[in-house]
Order: structure tokens, then sequence, then C-alpha cells
């Protein structure tokens, strides 16, 4: 998998699902925890504890509802009350 194809990661359980631009998805046996640590260097943030999301695929942040992103293919994901200061921190450095 290529890192400019992943839109975002999703937890389930021990496993995580990858959804890629081209609508497919790929499941591995690491966790997201696992993944979090290996794409800091990227532009993804852990946004709830079960998403973590490629910032570049990101078109706005909605306040309303408690928060949560956009993604260009029009997917919304739930930003959680815990992770939102750091989100929005990390959304201002990615965007500029």
């Amino acid at each position: 998998i290529q890192i400019n194809e992943i839109l975002y990661l999703e937890s389930d359980n021990t496993y995580t699902k990858f959804y890629l631009e081209n609508n497919n998805t790929v499941l591995s046996t690491k966790n997201i925890g696992f993944y979090e640590l290996e794409l800091i260097e990227e532009p993804f943030l852990r946004v709830h504890n079960s998403f973590m999301v490629n910032f570049n695929k990101v078109t706005k942040y909605v306040r309303a509802d408690d928060g949560y992103l956009i993604l260009h293919n029009k997917k919304a994901i739930k930003v959680s009350r815990n992770r939102k200061d750091e989100m929005l921190s990390f959304f201002k450095q990615v965007r500029y």
C-alpha cells in the first residue's frame, strides 16, 4: 500500500482496516496503535479510539455534533472530545 492511497484507518479490535482511495479495504492483523507509531512522520493522526486519518485527504472540519472531519470522498470521521485540541493543532500545521 502506498501512503498517499490511504484515506483512513479503522480499528477492528486487534485488527486494522485500511480504507483506500480506490474504494478497496485492506485488513491488517496489527492493531491501530502499531500504525499510530509507524505513521508518526506522515500526515496521519489518531482522531478517535477507532480512527486514524490521512490529513492530506481531509477537506474540512465541522464543529457540529461534537466535531467530525470530512474526507474528499465525503466520508465523515468523528473526532473524540479528548483528541479535538490535538487534531485542531495538527490540522493547522498540515494546512500551512
